[in-house]
């Protein structure tokens, strides 16, 4: 049975970040850390089926649940938002690290979360971390020299429909030997075929079959 804790913290300017812990029947030290688009949420199917995949790999899931709407959290600037975002991320994974005793670790990033992503690989505990880059913002500079010099063994997915795409800069984050990059022709920046659905669900198969690999390697 699947231990599910959802709390909250205080995060940027004392506004809420909820997360939730997933924990196994095991006394795994190994976590997963799932970081969320602005709109693909973690209840989205990517990361449904990605948060299965850990779970039956005896593999405890964190989520982190950062939303910056203007409900949750008005942002005066783009600075402003970013900087809410790696102070609430590094918030909560300090509190779960300070509570359990985990050893290796798997950061998945979507979209805005590659951003917070690209400011956490230098972290001691992440060392020999791996990543997955779902849709990174590859026109945000911060992200795209990260991925282009990073030494963690990577996989990224992006599809040439999506704006944050960028050709130039896909194929120089390619040339990265510890990076896995996989461009997925016609889809957009939800990894979906607008005008095709039954063609989406077939590409979610073929997204989760490269994933669960990339989790399940050596």
């Amino acid at each position: 049975m699947i231990d599910i804790q959802n709390c909250k913290a205080k995060g940027y300017r004392d506004f809420d970040i909820s997360y939730t812990l997933m924990r196994g029947n095991c006394d795994t030290k190994r976590l997963a850390i799932l970081l969320p688009g602005a709109e693909y949420s973690i209840e989205k199917p990517l990361f449904h089926y990605i948060t299965s995949v850990y779970i039956n790999s005896n593999i405890d899931v964190l989520h982190i649940k950062y939303c910056y709407d203007q409900e949750h959290f008005n942002a005066k600037t783009k600075e402003d938002l970013l900087k809410a975002l790696k102070h609430d991320v590094n918030t909560v994974i300090t509190i779960v690290l300070k509570q359990y005793n985990y050893e290796s670790f798997q950061l998945i990033s979507k979209s805005l979360g590659t951003i917070a992503l690209s400011s956490l690989i230098s972290k001691k505990e992440f060392k020999t971390a791996k990543l997955i880059w779902l849709t990174p913002l590859l026109k945000n500079d911060e992200v795209f020299l990260t991925m282009r010099n990073c030494s963690h063994r990577s996989l990224s997915i992006i599809g040439n429909v999506d704006p944050n795409y960028n050709e130039k800069r896909f194929n120089l984050v390619k040339e990265n030997q510890n990076m896995i990059a996989k461009l997925i022709t016609g889809t957009n920046q939800s990894l979906e075929r607008s005008d095709n659905i039954i063609e989406s669900l077939n590409i979610l198969k073929k997204i989760m079959i490269e994933i669960t690999k990339f989790i399940d390697e050596d």
